[in-house]
């Protein structure tokens, strides 16, 4: 269904986060290691400056501007959450980042019957150049 209406919408920029391997299998997406997360530029209009593929993070590089997009399963323990965390942010703190995730904490902000640990380890930290884009589940 993303990739239909991303198709009838005619969207630059399709980011895709626990995609369907077999949709995002060709080389002109760009993937983390694990493929998690995939991201395609269908407009040559933008100027992709640069990438970094991590286990579970993507960092895109554009024109004054980058966008790192992340994926954190449900099962990790909190030691490898936390660690993703600071290597997310302090990876996103270099310039003007726009951070996409599905970090799959419980929070009350979206309808959760409680907040999870997970979601209070600073994501929502002081990070001035950083916008920081929620996605309820």
């Amino acid at each position: 269904m993303t990739y239909t209406t991303a198709t009838q919408h005619k969207m630059d920029i399709r980011i895709v986060l626990e995609p369907n391997k077999k949709r995002v299998k060709g080389a002109e997406w760009l993937k983390d290691k694990k493929v998690n997360v995939a991201v395609l530029f269908v407009t040559k209009n933008i100027q992709i400056i640069g990438h970094c593929a991590g286990h579970g993070h993507l960092l895109v590089g554009l024109e004054g501007l980058d966008i790192m997009c992340c994926y954190v399963s449900p099962n990790v323990r909190m030691r490898y959450y936390k660690e993703e965390v600071v290597r997310v942010i302090g990876m996103a703190n270099k310039k003007r980042t726009i951070v996409l995730g599905d970090i799959n904490a419980k929070s009350l902000r979206w309808g959760g019957y409680r907040t999870a640990q997970k979601k209070s380890i600073g994501w929502s930290g002081s990070m001035r150049r950083i916008w920081w884009c929620e996605t309820p589940v």
